[in-house]
Formats: structure tokens, sequence, C-alpha cells
């Protein structure tokens, strides 16, 4: 089966005092908890400064994690704490956690930059890299602002800006400013993009399995 494994590391953890670290290790446990029945995934915290999700539905990946890195953004009132995330697409059984997506994922972990945010396919035509590094850009470039606005924009689905708007109890036009500032569009379009990637990995699994049975 083809699967998704996000391994992800809180940037400065041990920079963080013992009340903010709580609350970050919080609000992670709170989202992946909140969506984990949604997108279909599995989760394990290894150390207290990160954790590994396993996805059996591996179209939901970038738009879980993206919600996940942009609520940990804004959880602390006073400091914008960013998260260093590798995702890896393969095939495997997701119950082999020493097999190669689940290990890929990790090293591509420890190769990665602080505070980056990498999406790449391992054993395909795929890829999305470069666009990764593009999204990583913006991501990190956010304000906190921008970033819960957003993050309420993925999360109810690319909605009409009233339902924003009312969710954050702000006017329509401060939502649709700061959606443009934070580039929303493209954010939804490497989401469109890597869905429809999946889509056609699926499609392409599929057929082969169907050859292999006759």
């Amino acid at each position: 089966m083809i699967i998704g494994v996000e391994t992800t590391d809180i940037v400065h953890s041990t920079k963080l005092d013992k009340a903010s670290f709580s609350l970050i290790s919080d609000s992670i446990d709170d989202e992946l908890n909140d969506n984990r029945e949604a997108f279909n995934y599995n989760f394990q915290r290894f150390r207290g400064d990160a954790y590994q999700v396993s996805y059996s539905a591996p179209e939901h990946t970038v738009r879980a994690s993206l919600l996940t890195r942009l609520a940990v953004f804004t959880t602390l009132p006073d400091k914008s704490v960013l998260l260093t995330q590798s995702i890896i697409i393969g095939k495997q059984d997701v119950s082999d956690t020493m097999g190669e997506v689940f290990i890929a994922s990790g090293r591509q972990l420890d190769k990665q930059k602080r505070a980056g945010y990498t999406v790449e396919f391992i054993n395909s035509y795929i890829t999305m890299a470069l666009p990764s590094q593009f999204l990583q850009t913006l991501l990190n470039g956010l304000t906190r602002k921008q970033a819960d606005t957003l993050y309420w924009y993925i999360k109810l689905g690319f909605p009409e800006h009233q339902m924003i708007a009312d969710k954050l109890k702000m006017s329509r036009q401060n939502v649709n400013t700061h959606l443009q500032r934070a580039n929303s569009e493209l954010v939804k379009a490497f989401i469109d993009t890597y869905e429809r990637n999946i889509q056609s990995l699926l499609h392409k699994n599929d057929e082969i399995l169907k050859e292999d049975t006759k």
C-alpha cells in the first residue's frame, strides 16, 4: 500500500522554558488527536520534542501536517514556534515502522535545515522537493495573524472568507488581507497539486495490483 510518513521536530525546543514547552506539547497533542479520525493516521511521540505520524490515507498528509505547523506557530502568546517537518510518501505496510518509508522520513529530517518543510516521494516518478522549498519559505515568513487565518482557511476546507471572519470575529476585509498576504492561493495550489499527485499514484498502484492478480 501507499503510505505517508511525517517526522517532525520542534525548532529550538531546548530554549523554551518549561511552561512554554508544555504549551507547545499540548498544542501538538491536541491538534493530532483532533484530526486523527478525519485524516486517518496514527502518531507517536518518540522524544519530548519530536513525533512521527503514519498516514494510511496519504492524500491527507500535507493538509494535516500544515494544520499542525500553523497551530504550533501561534500557540505561545509572545513567541512564534516553528517545526521542522519531513514527509515521505512510498509503498510499504503501515504497520512496518522499521520499513523504508519510516527510515527515509527520519533520515530526511536529520539532513534538513531547521524549520524546513519537505515533501518527497520515493521510488516514484513524482517529485515535490522544489515546490516544498518554496512553500517552506512562504510559511516561515508568516505573521501570527496570517498564520491563524491561513489555519482556518485550510481547516474549514477553503471556504468563503465570511465563514473565517465569523470564526475569528474579525471583518471579512481583514480576512481577505491576511490571506492575500499569506499567499493562501499558493498554499492551496500546493495542497491541490500534492493531492492530485497522490490520487494519480494510488490509481496507478491499483492498476498494477489488478494486473498482478490476473
